[in-house]
């Protein structure tokens, strides 16, 4: 996962998780160890997560490196992005509401008591049961902790994670929209009768 690039990061994790019941079904019968992490439900959680936030910076990423950046439209999409993170982690209401895996991934579980399933083809459906043990070697675990207190560790951790996400996006980009409101007056796009053909800016008189 650390070896590929960043932008496609996000895009990994959406399509891993996608796929996810249909890979744990080949999984269970092929690797009995890599099946038993990828069942872990903090591991589950994380994924979908990541699948989330990672997947609100590539549309930030693309856009900056876009062959004519518009710098309004720039300050527009990181603003977009901090507003969509801030609501969906860090609301105070459900955690992860809104969002497109993290959501989805908490209904489907709980729905299913503690259980990822899905469909296939033939109409067969296969349940996927996650339980709570270590994340890795030598991560403590306490065997009487319930699955909400798992939760709340997991939505802290996240949560924190966010902050410090925003923070840094704040710090890279030192953000101003004053001054990005102020480049829309010197944006062609922002000109009745503009046109874009091929990357080029002109104006229709």
């Amino acid at each position: 996962m650390h070896d590929i690039r960043w932008l496609s990061k996000g895009q990994v994790m959406v399509r891993l998780v996608r796929i996810m019941p249909a890979l744990l079904t080949v999984l269970q019968n092929e690797e009995h160890e890599l099946y038993l992490l990828l069942t872990n439900y903090k591991i589950q959680f994380l994924m979908h997560f990541f699948a989330d936030v990672l997947g609100e910076l590539n549309i930030l990423s693309c856009k900056l490196q876009e062959q004519h950046p518009d710098t309004s439209s720039i300050g527009n999409h990181l603003k977009s992005v901090v507003e969509v993170l801030r609501a969906s982690f860090l609301g105070g209401g459900m955690f992860g509401i809104d969002t497109k895996h993290t959501s989805s991934f908490i209904k489907m579980v709980y729905e299913q008591n503690g259980a990822l399933c899905f469909k296939d083809l033939s109409g067969s459906t296969h349940y996927h049961g996650l339980h709570l043990g270590p994340m890795w070697e030598g991560d403590d675990i306490n065997p009487q902790e319930i699955v909400s207190q798992v939760i709340s560790k997991l939505v802290l951790m996240c949560s924190s994670y966010v902050s410090s996400l925003i923070t840094s996006l704040w710090s890279r980009f030192k953000v101003d929209f004053s001054f990005f409101e102020a480049t829309k007056y010197f944006s062609p796009k922002d000109y009745c009768g503009f046109v874009e053909v091929e990357g080029c800016i002109s104006c229709v008189a």
